[in-house]
């Protein structure tokens, strides 16, 4: 399977991954093996230039999208 990207973070005193799949519909193996899988959740994958302000045109960009 490859990962586009993935996400975790500490939850209720467990841990919550995320994972962006290149293809979501890997994770359907997964829920025949019963692994416990939420429903998918709708997020922004942005990939660029790692540097200072890199995110600024795109926040701009989206803020104009959005009060249009």
């Amino acid at each position: 399977m490859n990962l586009l990207a993935f996400h975790a973070f500490p939850s209720a005193r467990k841990a919550q991954v995320d994972f962006v799949p290149s293809d979501a519909a890997v994770f359907t193996a997964a829920r025949r093996r019963k692994i416990k899988l939420s429903k998918p959740k709708t997020a922004f994958l942005i990939d660029g230039e790692d540097r200072m302000g890199a995110l600024a045109g795109i926040l701009a960009r989206l803020a104009r999208r959005k009060s249009t």
